[in-house]
């Protein structure tokens, strides 16, 4: 096995760990909506809240930050078009001790 398919292996299994803790805690807390508020900003425009993203992150952080979302959003995409993939996502999720 290359070392690009054990790293690309690895990205995935990661990816899909975070997918079922989220989807886990999303069951016992219900949806979480991220608020202006939650940014320390209120009363503020989202203007005023992407400046403060802006000035708290390095370039690096944001772009790692939406690499990782690409490549979450990606994940998801692939698991809901695949009806057995979503029924073992499912499974996991609603198991009690993985």
């Amino acid at each position: 096995m290359s070392g690009s398919t054990e790293n690309c292996r690895e990205r995935e299994a990661y990816l899909d760990e975070r997918i079922v803790a989220y989807n886990r805690l999303r069951l016992l807390w219900g949806e979480v909506r991220v608020s202006k508020n939650d940014l320390g900003v209120s009363g503020g425009s989202p203007a005023e809240a992407l400046a403060l993203v802006m000035e708290r992150t390095s370039e690096e952080e944001r772009r790692v930050g939406l690499e990782y979302a690409q490549a979450l959003k990606t994940r998801v995409e692939a698991i809901l078009a695949d009806p057995t993939l979503k029924a073992e996502f499912e499974a996991r999720i609603a198991a009690v001790n993985p």
